[in-house]
This record gives C-alpha cells, structure tokens and sequence, in this order.
C-alpha cells in the first residue's frame, strides 16, 4: 500500500526555515534535529506563538503523529509528543496515520527499520545533497501485517521503548539534583581556570583495522554511549583515550556536549573524536569534573568563548576552553564529590541498559515485521 494511504493527512512543511525565537516555547522540528529517530530539542529551532501558528496553517501536529526527513539526511523519522509543541520544520513531511488502516506507532517501527531506511535512501535524488520529492514519499510502498498484529508489534517494541524513556527520565533527575548540589557548594568555593584542573593528553592516532570504541559526537547525542566500530573504516585521525576523562565538545557550545568517561572500555582501543578535547582531572573524579562543567555558568562562559560566525559551526579552542573558569573541584566538600560520583555512576549503568535494550529492539525489528518471528513466540 502508499503510504498516503494509510494516513488521513499528509502535509509537506513549509519550505523555509522557521524564525528563530530564543525564548520561544514552540519548537520547529527539522531534520538536524531528527537524529536517531527521536526528537533532539537542543536542535530544534526555539520558535514564537505565532510563528507555530502560522507554521502548522496547514495541520497542528498531535501526540503520535508522524515526521519524516525527505532531505539532509534522508530517512530519519520521530513521533510528535505531547509536549512540547511542535512544528514541522524544513525538509520534513507531517503524516498523520488512519487508524481504520494501520497502527502509527507500527507504522513509525517499519518505517525506522534498517531495511526500509535502505530502500527510502535508495529513492533518494541528487549527487550533491541526495533528497526525496515529496511524491516519492507519497507513493512509497508500505507492507504492513493486519491491525491486530501491527498493535501487538508496537506493544512489545513499544515497551522497550519506554523503559528507555523511563531511564532517560531517572537520568534527568539525578542531574538535575546533580546541578542544584553543586550550585549549592560552589558559592562557597573559588573559581580557578579550567587548566589548573585537568591535562589534555596529545594521543593523536590513525586508527587501523580492527574492532574500536569509538567516542564520536553522534555516539554522544545518541545516547553517550560510544559505539564498537571497524577502525579501517573510520576516516580520520582520532584521540587515544588511555585513562579516565571528561570530554568536552569543541563544536557548537550553544549544544552543551560534556561526557564523563569514567572508565575505559576493555579489550579493544577507545579512541575519541578529535571534536572532543580530553581532559584528564589532575585530583578530583571525571563526575565531580563533568558536572562542574555542566554548570549554566560553565557552559554560558564557554559559549562565549566559541568562534566562527555560523551558528551550526562555531568551535572554541583548546587554549581558549583552558581559560574557562570553573569552581575549583579540589575544594569542594569529600562527601559532596562522593554524592556526585554516585549519582554519575548510576547514570552511566541506565545509559548502558537503554543501549542494550535499543539494541533488543533493533534486532527484534525486522524479524517482527517481516512475520519470521511471531510476537507470541517471544
């Protein structure tokens, strides 16, 4: 069946980009902000009441709709939730699923599955910036099981899900107390330059072929769990990370991008994009270090330090990060850095259980929906 018609709308976004309102409570939702199939706030576009109104004219988008990216990547798809409100922002189609056809969290599954993302990128035009035409995603063929199979789909697939949700939830939490525990006790400590804190190891590296942790920006926004990959195919020079560390992104500080590595995958070498600088505390933990630069002071000071005049291509220097001043983390308190190492720790297990459970549902995916394997057989 087309995928127009297992939906009662399907509407094509506005074909420009949203203006920018900093303090705006409307998001408009665009591919960079699509990555890993779930909404990315931190690159959504913040937009005004009535730039949303006059963005959604068309169709106001509802919990369980659905976004699909049809240029810069193609493929990428996430469902509205119910808040915030957004917007369906450049180079992405709104579709909103007929619930007399087909299920539309079954139709967001098979629509994600690697498969159906090879076939979607296949359709794609263009050498320079490969895109679909909206017709191309109005006639691609879609092959769903019957509703009762497609509910039972998305029940099983959707529970992974939402213990995700629920660990992405906790993780909030314990940085949230994280934050108010320290801008408690920072008042009372002296702020010191972030180089008299830390050593930034020089482990430039070529990777070679064989298995690698590798520590990219992707890898963080998609979870801050570095992903297993073959080095023969990682273009680029990377950073060997030998020890314990922090890495700060240099890239769009307006994206805070702290990663406390608190400790160093085994049996294969853990190598770290050079986007990242490595710092290496000199006393205190990498959780105490990370959350003192999580601090809104840390991270509006480090903004100010970026470069560049693009916004999606600002970077700050090294030497410019080791100015940054921070509270001095030697100071503060032994059983408040010990609250901190804890709840950092805790926060690390959660991320690795989503990442197994993501890979669960990975797998589960295609046999799912291809009927090789029945969900009553699991």
């Amino acid at each position: 069946m087309r995928l127009e018609d297992l939906c009662e709308e399907f509407v094509d976004c506005k074909n420009r980009t949203a203006p920018l309102d900093e303090g705006g409570e409307f998001f408009a939702v665009g591919t960079p902000a699509m990555r890993s199939n779930r909404i990315s706030f931190g690159e959504a576009r913040p937009i005004s009441r009535s730039t949303y109104e006059l963005w959604t004219a068309r169709l106001v988008p509802r919990e369980g709709d659905l976004l699909l990216a049809r240029e810069a990547p193609v493929g990428p798809v996430v469902l509205v939730p119910r808040a915030p409100r957004v917007a369906a922002g450049q180079r992405t189609v709104l579709l909103r699923v007929d619930p007399a056809v087909a299920v539309a969290k079954c139709l967001y599954y098979y629509l994600i599955d690697s498969g159906t993302q090879q076939r979607l990128q296949g359709l794609a035009h263009g050498s320079t910036v490969p895109h679909l035409r909206l017709s191309d995603v109005r006639d691609f063929e879609v092959d769903l099981p019957d509703l009762a199979t497609q509910t039972a789909i998305a029940d099983v697939l959707g529970a992974l899900d939402d213990k995700i949700a629920a660990n992405e939830r906790a993780n909030s939490i314990a940085s949230a107390l994280s934050q108010s525990l320290l801008v408690r006790a920072s008042d009372s400590v002296p702020l010191v330059p972030l180089g008299q804190l830390v050593d930034v190891p020089r482990n430039t590296v070529t990777p070679v072929p064989g298995g690698v942790w590798h520590f990219s920006l992707p890898a963080f926004d998609e979870g801050e769990v570095p992903k297993m990959e073959d080095g023969a195919e990682i273009k680029s020079a990377k950073q060997r990370l030998d020890q314990p560390a922090v890495l700060l992104s240099k890239l769009n500080p307006r994206i805070p991008r702290v990663w406390d590595v608190a400790s160093i995958p085994e049996a294969h070498p853990a190598l770290a994009s050079t986007e990242f600088i490595v710092l290496e505390p000199r006393s205190a933990s990498t959780a105490v270090l990370a959350a003192a630069l999580r601090l809104p002071t840390s991270l509006d000071g480090l903004q100010s330090l970026a470069r560049g005049t693009s916004g999606s291509h600002q970077r700050v220097s090294p030497a410019d990060a080791m100015a940054l001043e921070i509270p001095d983390v030697r100071q503060l308190p032994v059983d408040l850095r010990e609250k901190l190492a804890v709840l950092a720790a805790a926060t690390a297990s959660r991320r690795t259980e989503s990442a197994r459970l993501a890979a669960t549902r990975d797998a589960l995916l295609p046999e799912l929906m291809s009927g090789r394997l029945a969900v009553k057989n699991i």
